[in-house]
């Protein structure tokens, strides 16, 4: 049987796959040379990336194939990758929307907002949890609803997700859902519980890191043997965590085990459609699960959505009327629209850890009204002999093959890459060191390739990726190049912005700027990017600060 499929890349090819992680979903067909790839004219295989390496890929087939002359037989022409979705994911939607309609009228109300979250004030905390004491007591008092407004570097996961979760487990009878949107959040939340309880995780090995898979559903049924093993073990287990799609597939696992509590991270990321039907599952004539707390922060990057705006607003009156008006809005934010500044329903944690203050104070002023403010950890007061805030002023006049793509932009990355890895010698490191973000596919390939002419092998593990891809993660330094070479451009950097209380509040600014601990370097043309109101705040920033400089040399 072939259950795997490995691909070389040619010597020529440049190995590009930015747009792809381990775990994706992906169709896999061939192509003859000179043709252009049509999935519709030949057949098709289906499967997920198992790895990736830097001359091949490794799919792992979603059906095995009985004889490996359907790909031999190919072997002259070329194969095509191309992202895939499960068809299973939109059937959980169906059945989720069918879900709300017959959950119990108060689960339904609740949602429809016809009634206010209820709170039970005499509960009192039976552990301690220092500075987030409050967080945890009053998301504790919430009897079925609270939302928790982390910003960049407040520690939702490490202290709002994980010291709700602890509370929870002090209780005695009480069994809780962990999930995320993406596998990347489920294996943080993973490692955040090893050493601190027991769990389950649902989902697949392929997107199952090797230090978590003994901790799958599937390795616990081969434990259990049996039918009633298995049983068993899903009673005593008080913790199972996993993706917002895997669990909307795991009716079973509600019919069989009723949930005190559900933690939603990356709530504000997820569309209305994905939760409600776990929101209205069923466990007897009782919801499945008792209480969610939604975690997210609104300010950040929002759901990834193709429909364009006017496709996704929405018209009906009575619609408007529960502050539902765009398809593109998480159940997060309409729920935060509702109830922000309820002290019984939402939280907003104040106090980050990870940027220095410097690099912390424009996002804080420009987007969190200055209620953003470091812990202060010893490391976010401490002093440098080069600016931990710089703008580098680069004027590209080549005429590249895409806009997309700055080579200008990226000569000058891969200098600043140069640099820090000379100034941190033999602490660098590629994982953590630094990392840089570009708003497009195409100025990664160009960075890429000036990295590779240093001949500086250590940097070549350097992530460079979307802003999207970055959300969640941090490096001591990060190199923000915006890539744009004309003002048309500005709309896709700007095309999640919105105004809050007269503020305009732009979520890829926010997340490519707060992923930096120590050091922030941005890279743009500042004649283009002064056409924007707050780019041109930003730059003047900067300027103001003593960061701001003209590139030593530009492309011609």
């Amino acid at each position: 049987m072939v259950s795997h499929v490995e691909l070389a890349f040619s010597d020529e090819t440049v190995c590009d796959v930015s747009n792809f992680r381990v775990g994706d979903i992906v169709m896999l067909y061939p192509y003859d040379v000179d043709s252009v790839p049509d999935v519709r004219k030949t057949m098709v295989f289906r499967g997920t990336i198992a790895e990736i390496g830097e001359r091949q890929l490794r799919i792992r087939l979603r059906n095995e194939q009985t004889d490996s002359f359907v790909f031999t037989r190919d072997k002259a022409r070329l194969w095509a990758v191309e992202h895939d979705f499960m068809e299973a994911s939109f059937t959980s939607l169906y059945s989720g929307l069918q879900a709300f309609l017959s959950a119990p009228q108060e689960r339904r109300d609740l949602l429809m907002l016809r009634r206010c979250p209820e709170t039970d004030p005499s509960r009192r905390l039976l552990g301690d949890y220092g500075d987030f004491n409050e967080l945890v007591l009053r998301e504790k008092q919430a009897k079925d609803l609270f939302l928790i407004i982390g910003p960049p570097g407040t520690g939702k996961t490490s202290f709002g997700l994980l010291y709700t979760l602890k509370e929870e487990l002090l209780e005695t009878d009480t069994s809780i859902l962990l999930m995320a949107y993406t596998n990347r959040a489920v294996d943080e939340i993973c490692g955040k519980l090893c050493g601190e309880t027991d769990f389950i995780r649902l989902g697949s090995p392929v997107s199952c890191p090797e230090e978590y898979r003994d901790h799958l559903l599937e390795e616990r049924m081969a434990e259990a043997g049996t039918l009633s093993g298995l049983r068993r073990i899903i009673g005593q287990t008080r913790v199972f965590v996993g993706t917002v799609s895997s669990l909307s597939s795991c009716g079973p696992l509600f019919q069989a085990k009723h949930f005190s509590l559900a933690i939603v991270d990356e709530a504000s990321q997820i569309l209305e459609p994905y939760l409600v039907g776990l929101m209205a599952a069923r466990h007897g004539m009782l919801p499945a699960i008792g209480k969610f707390v939604l975690i997210g922060d609104h300010k950040q990057l929002p759901a990834v959505v193709r429909q364009r705006p006017a496709q996704s607003a929405v018209h009906e009156p009575q619609l408007h009327a529960i502050g539902l008006r765009d398809c593109r809005l998480s159940l997060f934010e309409r729920l935060l629209s509702r109830y922000r500044g309820a002290p019984a329903v939402t939280y907003l944690l104040t106090r980050q850890g990870r940027m220095h203050r410097e690099v912390a104070a424009f996002p804080a002023m420009s987007f969190y009204g200055g209620l953003l403010r470091e812990v202060p950890l010893a490391r976010q007061l401490s002093p440098s002999d080069v600016p931990r805030l710089r703008f580098i002023d680069v004027t590209c006049t080549d005429a590249a093959p895409s806009p997309k793509a700055n080579r200008a932009e990226a000569e000058v990355i891969a200098r600043e890459l140069l640099a820090i890895y000379r100034r941190e010698g033999s602490s660098f490191s590629a994982e953590r060191t630094v990392g840089v973000i570009v708003p497009y596919r195409n100025q990664i390939a160009t960075i890429r390739a000036a990295v590779a002419k240093l001949n500086v092998p250590a940097l070549l593990g350097v992530t460079i990726d979307t802003v999207e891809r970055y959300q969640g993660s941090q490096r001591k330094h990060i190199v923000y190049g915006f890539t744009v070479r004309e003002q048309g451009q500005l709309r896709f950097l700007t095309d999640t912005a919105f105004e809050e209380d007269g503020q305009l509040i732009d979520r890829k600014l926010n997340v490519a700027v707060t992923r930096a601990e120590d050091y922030l370097v941005m890279v743009g043309n500042s004649a283009v990017l002064g056409t924007n109101v707050l780019f041109s705040r930003l730059v003047d920033y900067v300027r103001r600060h003593g960061g701001y400089e003209k590139a030593s040399q530009t492309a011609s």
